[in-house]
């Protein structure tokens, strides 16, 4: 919720470098779908993901203009940006994030606002994804917390769902205002 997501930018790319229909990249994507859970688990390094997408797509052999198109898929959500930015002195801030090596690594690199994060939990370096436990159990070992002391917010129900069951408030991102109103409730 701190930075967006656009996917269509990479479909796009995919599109303008291989000429293929959408509807073939959507399916060749689908069929990448188990790699890629592998790959935000950190179970296959870049380059052989990098590999594996180069030989669906019929993709050039070049690992440095795939990982330009894969990365520019983020754009700030300034709104919530300018939150995190208040409300860090008042809080240990962290993030839980599905996300591979290639993307965190651009995130922190692209945008400020990933320094007010301690700790942050990854599903490659955890080796699980949101909403299996795992990674919530390993966010609060990390943060040595309670699970009543941590507030955590998603824009996926069922992650909020899994937050929840184990004892942390947890809502579902709506809007920046609504988070705000949220926040300093939790924080007074």
């Amino acid at each position: 919720v701190i930075i967006d997501v656009c996917m269509e930018k990479f479909v796009s790319a995919l599109k303008r470098a291989t000429h293929l229909q959408l509807s073939e990249i959507n399916a060749r994507m689908q069929s990448l779908h188990g790699d890629y859970e592998r790959f935000q688990r950190g179970l296959i390094a870049p380059e052989d993901m990098f590999n594996l997408v180069r030989e669906k797509f019929k993709l050039p052999d070049d690992y440095h203009a795939f990982v330009n198109i894969y990365t520019d898929i983020f754009t700030p959500n300034e709104e919530v940006i300018a939150l995190v930015e208040e409300i860090a002195p008042h809080a240990t801030l962290s993030v839980i994030s599905n996300t591979d090596i290639l993307h965190y690594q651009y995130l922190l690199e692209s945008f400020s606002v990933m320094s007010f994060f301690h700790s942050p939990v990854t599903s490659f370096d955890v080796g699980a994804l949101k909403p299996e436990a795992e990674i919530y159990h390993h966010a609060l070992r990390t943060l040595d917390a309670l699970p009543q002391q941590c507030f955590f917010v998603d824009d996926k129900p069922e992650n909020i769902f899994a937050a929840q069951s184990l004892g942390m408030k947890g809502i579902v991102y709506q809007d920046a205002q609504s988070l705000r109103n949220e926040l300093l409730h939790f924080l007074s």
